[in-house]
């Protein structure tokens, strides 16, 4: 995987490409915290999240892949919680929404993943809704649009998965 990046924050000009290194197995998500800091999430071969941040704002350094766990199908999703941290979403080999978050603000500390159920065949986005709230999209196994959403931002519980949204869709 290579990124590219400005020469420093606002800059019109550009560094040479840089190689993360790493083995992914599909397309990354990318999200920038509250600090300005990119973070870069992919899963493996054994379907493990893997994650890569910068070491600071624009700095072009990173700080190296960490494995964050779970056994996950399809591409993450990543976004930006109420309180700034980031929120990664992915699908787990049963179908169910999975997400794990930045655990306070070190950027290597990341909570334990939480089963958000549902019967999920793909992610299509996750968002902060105006209210603040995490909005999560998928297409079920059914084909039908659906949605799980928190109740109250930056807490827990969230309201159980939605497919009235209307249409029907391919999971591929």
């Amino acid at each position: 995987m290579r990124t590219i990046a400005q020469a420093r924050l606002g800059a019109d000009e550009w560094n040479a490409p840089q190689d993360l290194g790493g083995s992914i197995a599909g397309p990354p998500a990318v999200a920038m915290d509250a600090e300005g800091m990119l973070h870069v999430f992919a899963l493996s071969g054994d379907g493990s999240l893997q994650h890569n941040a910068e070491t600071g704002a624009a700095s072009d350094v990173w700080l190296g892949w960490q494995s964050l766990g779970g056994r996950l199908t399809g591409r993450p999703m990543a976004t930006v919680g109420a309180k700034g941290g980031v929120v990664v979403f992915a699908v787990n080999t049963s179908g169910n929404l999975q997400d794990v978050y930045q655990a306070g603000t070190a950027r290597a500390t990341w909570s334990k993943w939480n089963n958000r159920g549902g019967s999920i065949a793909k992610l299509v986005s996750a968002a902060r809704d105006p209210q603040g709230r995490l909005v999560v999209y998928g297409v079920d196994k059914t084909g039908r649009m659906a949605r799980a959403h928190q109740i109250t931002p930056s807490s827990e519980p969230w309201k159980n998965w939605e497919n009235n949204l209307g249409g029907v869709f391919l999971a591929n």
